[in-house]
């Protein structure tokens, strides 16, 4: 299967709340997508990341976010949106499994440029903000 298409699947099971299932095509994608596609294995490290935190996994959850925001923020130019996509959702991470100085920095950033970024109402702005919310009344 086409690693693109086996992230997405990855992501459809995740939606419908199948993080079991989800988990196991993120990692198999993962292992096929080629080392010179660091956007989709970004995009599979970003997935697996939210999977992950979905079945409470804090750890595995924060390490996959981790590589998903250090290979957008390498591949990517900084006003390229999907950056601070993956920072709101690893400070998301880190501030559901409790690391709430370590996720600020994250949160603030995150919305910060995509408020600069993004129009008002879009969704990602939205669920970056919304953590931040979050955060902030933990």
């Amino acid at each position: 299967m086409n690693d693109f298409l086996e992230v997405e699947r990855g992501r459809l099971l995740h939606a419908r709340g199948r993080y079991t299932q989800a988990e196991e095509h993120l990692r198999r994608a993962l292992r096929a997508i080629a080392p010179e596609e660091k956007r989709i294995q970004a995009n599979a490290h970003l997935a697996l990341g939210r999977t992950l935190l979905a079945l409470r996994r804090c750890d595995e959850s924060i390490e996959e976010l981790e590589r998903a925001y250090a290979l957008r923020s390498e591949v990517m130019p900084p006003q390229n949106w999907f950056i601070y996509e993956a920072q709101s959702a690893l400070g998301d991470a880190l501030s559901v499994c409790g690391r709430l100085e370590a996720a600020e920095p994250h949160l603030v950033k995150s919305v910060e440029r995509l408020q600069a970024l993004r129009r008002e109402g879009d969704l990602r702005r939205l669920e970056a903000e919304r953590a931040l919310a979050e955060h902030r009344e933990r």
